[in-house]
This record gives structure tokens, sequence and C-alpha cells, in this order.
């Protein structure tokens, strides 16, 4: 079966170099770093921009949980986009990680 489409913010010039690292290159399972052979993978995504590895994640490993962080409302709706198939799969944080609490602003271009 086709794939649904994989959302993304228009224009950007990240877009083709984030889904080959991702799909294509597989750069975030090289050197050593691998989920084989685990029943059920617990993922975390931090910083999950479009959520394109959140989704990879989601197909990849069928039986795997995948929570995501993002602290961007245009990026969080291009995640609910690309991950609303997974739902129960893949949890959205809408928030950014840190090692200390603070709060900041985000401008949207």
């Amino acid at each position: 079966p086709k794939s649904p489409p994989l959302y993304h913010i228009s224009g950007d010039l990240m877009t083709r170099m984030i889904y080959k690292e991702i799909y294509l290159d597989r750069c975030y399972f090289k050197h050593g770093i691998t989920l084989e052979g685990v029943k059920d993978p617990f993922i975390l995504d931090i910083g999950g921009n479009t959520g394109f590895f959140s989704r990879w994640c989601a197909e990849t490993f069928p039986t795997g949980r995948v929570h995501v962080a993002e602290p961007i409302p245009l990026l969080q709706q291009c995640i609910d986009a690309n991950t609303k198939e997974f739902k129960g799969r893949v949890t959205l944080h809408k928030c950014g990680i840190s090692n200390e609490r603070s709060s900041a602003r985000s401008e949207e271009h």
C-alpha cells in the first residue's frame, strides 16, 4: 500500500536533506546503534521538527512507542499530520527539553 504524504513546511530547504538522512541513509541507526531484537522499543525524538523520524520509527517498529518533544507550534502541526495514523503509539509533547527549568519564545518567519 502507498504511504500517506509527508507533511513539511513549504519552501523549507532542509526537508529533502532530513528525508534523505532518515529514510534513505538511516543515519540515526549507524555506528552500532540498533533496535534489532528489541521487542517493544521506547523511542524518544527530542526536537521532533516535522516528525519524519517519529513517523519512520512508527512505520519501522510496529510494536514500538515514540515520544516526541517539539516546542514550535507550526512544527507541532506537521508532527500531528505525519503521525496521525499512529496515535496511541506516537505521543507529541508540546515542549522543549532542557537541563534546567526555563521558558523561551519562538518566532515564526
